[in-house]
């Protein structure tokens, strides 16, 4: 795996009984840098991620907190991975292949268009607000994982 490998690591290893330190902090905190691999990742590098979580994810009790914890980051990586393969669509043949791409597909339609969304809304606030680089500390695992 190429991304999410520390993350699924730190989840299979808490499955299989592992314990941790406790900080006062809460979660996995990662800084997203403009050149990292988190950034730039490859439609098949979350292809991998979704495989590797759905596999943990079925490994678990489903009524167990972690499982519903889980279960939300597997739909986040599953919107991900829709939006990054509807770019790669339209990247290689126009807006009208990317949306043959999305049309049999309705479960990624929300991902899509929301996606689609922000990344504008994020790219014009950024450009006024935020200087270039580093889009600071984000949250990858909670405290009920």
């Amino acid at each position: 795996m190429r991304l999410g490998e520390d993350t699924v690591l730190y989840v299979e290893l808490l499955r299989r009984g592992a314990r941790f330190m406790l900080t006062p902090d809460v979660g996995y905190v990662a800084v997203e840098r403009s050149n990292s691999l988190t950034a730039r990742h490859r439609t098949a590098d979350l292809a991998a991620l979704r495989h590797a979580e759905r596999a943990l994810l079925a490994e678990l009790p489903s009524s167990s907190p972690a499982a519903a914890s889980l279960r939300r980051r597997v739909a986040d990586t599953a919107a991900k991975h829709a939006l990054r393969a509807f770019l790669d669509a339209k990247r290689e043949g126009g807006l009208s292949a990317g949306l043959r791409w999305l049309a049999p597909r309705p479960a990624a339609w929300w991902a899509v268009v929301g996606g689609v969304a922000r990344d504008k809304v994020a790219a014009a606030r950024s450009a006024l607000t935020v200087p270039p680089g580093d889009t600071g500390p984000r949250l990858l695992l909670t405290a009920d994982l």
